[in-house]
């Protein structure tokens, strides 16, 4: 271990209790330099999720609303109703539960061709 660092102990030993300890000050105490590209990266919107995903906005919003997407918080306010944003880390937590769209796994359910039905429903009306 690096001793010319301080220990975290050591710097938590001098603080009260009720301190408010900002991120950016430890990192500098500790001398890490810059954040994980993971804490770096914006919170994403519902479209650009959407984006990343494949699937629409409108769908995005609703897995939002559903809990679906970890982390996923809606903005306050009128004017942005329905405005929801997805931080990095429920990203990568949702890319890890649901596959991508493209990739057709062995067990999904097939879809039933309907065109028999509708020829069926077409002889019957006319």
């Amino acid at each position: 271990m690096d001793r010319s660092r301080p220990r975290l102990v050591d710097l938590l030993e001098v603080l009260p209790d009720d301190a408010l300890l900002p991120v950016a000050w430890l990192r500098a105490q500790l001398d890490i330099g810059g954040t994980s590209q993971l804490a770096a990266a914006a919170d994403l919107s519902a479209k650009a999720f959407a984006k990343l995903v494949e699937r629409s906005a409108g769908q995005v919003r609703a897995w939002c609303a559903a809990g679906e997407v970890p982390g996923a918080y809606r903005l306050p306010g009128t004017k942005r109703h329905g405005a929801w944003r997805i931080p990095a880390a429920g990203v990568a937590a949702f890319r890890e539960r649901k596959p991508s769209p493209n990739v057709v796994s062995e067990s999904a359910p097939q879809v039933a061709d309907i065109g028999a039905w509708r020829t069926v429903r077409r002889l019957r009306r006319a």
